[in-house]
């Protein structure tokens, strides 16, 4: 069997460690990752079979990278609200974050026996992203299956430190923007964007610790923000998950 080659684009630490595991455990799988764009063209020199890309990376959308991968198959990773996109160059496909091994399994199985990405249109709807507890706690259920405990441990550490970034992050960006309500300023567009981008980081987090509760909270501040609208108590919910999120993995 020939090699499989999949260029990785995706610039979360965590995200990548994740699929490097993944793939550490795929037969025949040869794995390369780039943390943005700007390294396409090598991207493009180690010929892969199949691009799995980040939607967003430093505000730079992959549709603006089209022309580099034309007559490629590549799937999308997405937590997001914002799916309006004009793509006119080739179908695309959706898979959720975090990546689940049994998904890029999938996905390469497919791939592999018809050369093409799988057509099925519900791929963002199945894998372990939708599969949350309904209690909202934090679980470990996602990272238990690493059987490397040393890349298990590293990955429980990134996400432990992009977590306590994201809560000092969300509570300096809502406290700016209240502040400058509470005196009279006018607020920009740049300040809603920064906080919604925080927020959007988290949907991943939160669906690796199975938190869907959490998740869907992300997903509809994340929304008002794109209106520039500000629900302080969603915030404050949001923060107060985050928090939990925190302890517990300091005392897993």
């Amino acid at each position: 069997m020939q090699l499989f080659r999949i260029l990785y684009i995706e610039d979360d630490e965590i995200d990548r460690r994740n699929m490097e595991w993944i793939c550490s455990y795929l037969p025949k799988v040869e794995l390369l990752i780039l943390d943005d764009f700007s390294e396409l063209e090598r991207g493009l020199q180690f010929k892969p079979d199949l691009i799995i890309t980040d939607r967003y990376i430093d505000d730079n959308c992959f549709s603006e990278k089209l022309a580099f991968w034309i007559g490629t198959p590549y799937y999308v990773l997405s937590n997001s609200v914002v799916e309006n996109l004009d793509l006119r160059q080739q179908p695309i496909e959706y898979l959720p974050k975090p990546l689940a091994k049994s998904k890029l399994e999938e996905v390469v199985k497919n791939a592999q026996a018809s050369n093409a990405p799988n057509t099925d249109k519900n791929v963002a709807t199945s894998g372990h992203s939708d599969q949350p507890n309904l209690k909202d706690l934090p679980n470990l259920a996602f990272f238990d299956q690493i059987p490397n405990a040393e890349m298990r441990d590293t990955m429980l550490a990134l996400l432990l430190t992009e977590l306590v970034n994201a809560y000092k992050d969300i509570k300096h960006q809502h406290q700016d923007i209240t502040g400058k309500i509470n005196s009279g300023k006018s607020i920009n567009t740049s300040d809603y964007e920064a906080l919604r981008q925080s927020v959007h980081k988290l949907a991943s987090k939160f669906s690796m610790l199975e938190m869907r509760q959490s998740f869907d909270l992300t997903r509809e501040l994340e929304q008002m923000l794109l209106k520039q609208k500000l629900d302080t108590n969603l915030v404050r919910d949001l923060m107060i998950n985050v928090q939990t999120c925190i302890d517990f993995l300091k005392n897993a």
